[in-house]
């Protein structure tokens, strides 16, 4: 019986975790919830319109979390940001976190601040970042 047992897990695992190419397990929750929030503006004073905006938060690798968002036609951008569970949030409660445009190609600007965290998923503190193409 034990030895059909494990040969039934090494059958289905494998498929199991086959099956899901694209995805994460994250079964450590979250540890913090932040809005951030902003507008990308060319250096001629255009919006980055209908582009794409990075953003990054935590102590340097293992730990530092991110992931892109899209700008609207006005170059705005909004990210609800979940800190996984793995990353401790300080007593401070807050991180500090980079973000950048466009996301898909080498930044043109960048920006870095203290961002505030809550706990509750319900009360985001929200950090307003404007990025602004500096002068050539």
């Amino acid at each position: 019986m034990h030895r059909f047992i494990a040969l039934f897990a090494l059958a289905v695992v494998p498929a199991a975790l086959g099956g899901c190419r694209d995805c994460c397990i994250d079964d450590w929750g979250v540890s913090g919830y932040a809005r951030i929030e902003g507008k990308v503006t060319r250096v001629d004073g255009l919006p980055l319109a209908n582009s794409s905006v990075f953003f990054s938060c935590g102590p340097e690798t293992p730990g530092t979390f991110g992931w892109s968002v899209p700008t609207d036609a006005a170059g705005a951008y909004a990210i609800d940001v979940n800190a996984p569970g793995p990353v401790p949030i300080p007593a401070s409660g807050a991180l500090h976190c980079r973000v950048q445009a466009p996301a898909d190609a080498p930044p043109i600007v960048m920006a870095e601040r203290t961002v505030p965290f809550s706990t509750q998923g319900t009360s985001r503190p929200v950090t307003v970042i404007d990025l602004f193409e500096p002068q050539p």
